[in-house]
């Protein structure tokens, strides 16, 4: 073998390397397009309120035989949980059950790149299409839900969102109703996939209304003593709720300026009723 032919064969096999790197870059890129993105968490529109418990502490007033609710640290909490579970359950119902709906659908690639769910779903016996858009952008994946209601409103754009592509963040912008067609919630969220936590915050964004500016915030923590909590903020009288409580044990604390006059915590027990600071 000549020195011309030595040096062609290395030439070569780096030709032939560079090749296959090519092809394999050009499969890999095929198939990442050919992928539609993971839909976010439920829990990245859903807060939590199920693992806070809201049954109120009561009494029986023997002399009277009726049962008597107690004015507790625990019930103050509770009932201001209870007011913001209402009014978003409410509010929520539509386009939180499209979003639940979607988990199970298969989606189809669209002409410009993006991936569609399309699928019916019901809320209360009313009948609903939906049309979830999601299309990768850079890092993020952006998300659009339209939905109709069979005999009424027609592809309302109810909500948008984005999030990062490996669904560890992102945040949603809710409209009111397709009467109301203007933003009026706004979610961040986050989760920690290994520590299994993470938190969600919606915010009433509807400009110009009395409650524009509040807030609730729910999120899970590693904390041994207290590992969830709430803040709730009413933005007009610049007034936070902060909560805390262990979920295994549902004992807990509270502390509000307005309502307790000062800044401590204000605690309870496993049974719900009033403590001193329990030595941890």
């Amino acid at each position: 073998m000549n020195h011309a032919t030595r040096t062609r064969i290395p030439a070569l096999i780096v030709s032939l390397l560079a090749a296959v790197f090519a092809l394999t870059s050009c499969k890999l890129k095929v198939a990442d397009d050919g992928e539609a993105p993971t839909l976010p968490p439920v829990s990245s529109l859903v807060m939590s309120f199920g693992d806070f418990p809201s049954d109120p502490v009561v009494t029986r007033d023997v002399a009277m035989s009726v049962i008597v609710a107690t004015t507790s640290n625990y019930n103050y909490a509770a009932t201001n949980v209870a007011v913001w579970d209402t009014v978003l359950k409410v509010g929520l119902a539509i386009p939180v059950a499209s979003f639940v709906a979607a988990i199970n659908q298969t989606p189809t690639k669209q002409s410009d790149g993006s991936w569609l769910w399309g699928y019916s779903f019901s809320v209360l016996g009313v009948p609903y299409t939906a049309k979830l858009y999601g299309k990768v952008v850079n890092a993020t994946v952006e998300w659009d839900m339209y939905i109709s209601q069979a005999g009424g409103f027609t592809n309302f754009h109810w909500y948008e969102g984005v999030s990062n592509i490996d669904g560890t963040q992102g945040s949603w912008t809710l409209m009111k109703d397709p009467d109301n067609a203007h933003a009026f919630l706004s979610i961040e969220w986050s989760r920690n996939k290994t520590a299994g936590t993470g938190d969600i915050q919606y915010t009433n964004v509807e400009t110009g209304t009395t409650g524009e500016g509040d807030y609730i915030h729910y999120g899970t923590t590693t904390d041994v003593t207290y590992n969830a909590y709430y803040d709730i903020f009413d933005a007009s009288a610049a007034d936070l709720i902060a909560i805390e409580w262990n979920r295994t044990t549902t004992a807990g604390r509270v502390k509000n300026l307005a309502h307790f006059g000062n800044e401590d915590w204000h605690y309870w027990d496993e049974l719900h009723q009033d403590i001193d600071a329990p030595v941890l």
